[in-house]
């Protein structure tokens, strides 16, 4: 099975990646949130 990173169909998400991780890190340290010890196995 290919890296999802590789699949040419998604190479907009992958671009996206670090956008969207910094959006998410900026939102929950507005709402006090602490998310470092969680993690995700999809997006949906």
């Amino acid at each position: 099975m290919a890296n999802w990173q590789s699949i040419d169909e998604l190479q907009d998400i992958a671009s996206d990646l670090p956008r969207f991780t910094h959006a998410l890190d900026e939102l929950s340290r507005r709402l006090g949130l602490d998310i470092t010890p969680l993690t995700a196995d999809h997006i949906s």
